[in-house]
């Protein structure tokens, strides 16, 4: 589905003609909320569904990378909805930026106070290293997502790959309506509840399923 077709879909659930208690924009609002918690589930599951990567180099003056101050900016009030991190998955060390060829992956702290030797910790907007580094990093994470004119009548915009589970999307959108809306319809629930276990099969044995089969390189048998 595209984003025009969930939104249609979203408002033939809602049933409600009349605009003046459930506005376009309104029902934009609660399909981006319903998107958030479907990029969620789909993470929590196998997050390189929404990977993205990017380089940021150390000054070899700082002990860590500020990545609001970054070009362009991953975190911070000038960070870009599909640039900006929403997970931090991994961070690895590469031999240069222009290579991009991993040299080692860091071990993540908790906190700045248990930083390993070649680790590091995301703290605030600063990805903080053990020591004073000049190395270029690639960071692999999940972004947010750009929802501009995505969730719209009439909109042709691309959600993502999954199009046999956008119909999750106006399913959780509901929900929020439901919340004004004097509560949620139980043939709703239960059709999240179904389509939540298929995704979550989908994504951890069904995407990527590979050969069955053990082939026999002497065929004379």
């Amino acid at each position: 589905m595209n984003g025009g077709e969930v939104f249609s879909l979203f408002r033939s659930f809602a049933d409600e003609s009349d605009s003046t208690f459930l506005t376009d924009a309104q029902a934009t609002t609660y399909l981006e909320q319903g998107y958030r918690e479907f990029r969620n589930m789909v993470a929590s599951i196998d997050p390189s569904i929404f990977l993205k990567r990017a380089i940021v180099s150390g000054n070899g003056v700082n002990d860590y990378i500020d990545l609001s101050a970054t070009v362009p900016a991953y975190l911070g009030p000038t960070a870009a909805a599909g640039t900006k991190i929403d997970r931090l998955l991994r961070v690895g060390r590469v031999t240069t930026a222009t290579a991009d060829l991993i040299v080692e992956y860091l071990d993540s702290s908790p906190n700045e106070l248990a930083i390993p030797r070649g680790g590091y910790v995301l703290a605030g907007n600063r990805l903080i290293l053990s020591g004073i580094r000049s190395d270029s990093y690639r960071l692999e994470y999940i972004p947010t997502f750009s929802f501009a004119g995505v969730f719209a009548s009439g909109s042709v915009l691309y959600i993502d790959d999954l199009e046999s589970f956008h119909i999750l999307i106006p399913l959780l959108g509901m929900r929020y309506y439901a919340i004004r809306d004097g509560g949620t319809s139980p043939e709703i629930e239960r059709q999240i509840l179904f389509k939540v276990k298929e995704l979550e099969w989908f994504l951890s044995e069904g995407r990527n399923q590979g050969s069955r089969y053990v082939l026999s390189a002497d065929n004379n048998f």
